[in-house]
């Protein structure tokens, strides 16, 4: 067990211990195994949730505390993740719509909105990326008649 680093090493640590079955206190080290691999994915979890940047990265976070399934604060910090995941995107979002003239680029922009559903002001401002993308698409029909 003292080599054990992963959660893998402690799981199979964990079954060379219950292989052993009823001798002396090899089902509590087993569970101490166990326990152990929990701490070890929780701990990596939130190694990851300090550095991960993206959306992906952040929703995979999250997926990791909710496979721990109430281990210490797992389910809170799955509810973090999926903020900041929304968060990444509303920052991302915005500054496609501040800084495109790309009709496509806004309908995508309001599309990421849309789904960001009620996450602060995600619905006016797909409102404002569909009138802006309908404002360019006038300018090109008039340019083009």
């Amino acid at each position: 067990m003292k080599n054990a680093k992963s959660k893998k090493d402690f799981l199979d640590v964990a079954g060379q211990f219950e292989k052993i079955g009823k001798f002396k206190d090899s089902a509590a080290l087993a569970a101490e195994c166990r326990e152990k691999a929990k701490e070890t994915v929780y701990m990596q979890a939130k190694n990851a949730l300090l550095i991960s940047k993206t959306e992906k990265e952040l929703l995979e976070t999250a997926a990791e505390f909710e496979r721990l399934k109430g281990y210490k604060d797992s389910a809170v910090l799955a509810e973090q993740c999926r903020e900041n995941a929304k968060e990444t995107v509303y920052i991302q979002t915005r500054k496609i719509l501040l800084n495109s003239k790309n009709e496509k680029e806004l309908l995508t922009a309001a599309n990421k909105f849309e789904k960001l559903k009620d996450y602060k002001d995600s619905a006016a401002l797909a409102k404002e990326c569909r009138q802006k993308s309908t404002a360019y698409q006038m300018e090109i029909e008039a340019i083009a008649t």
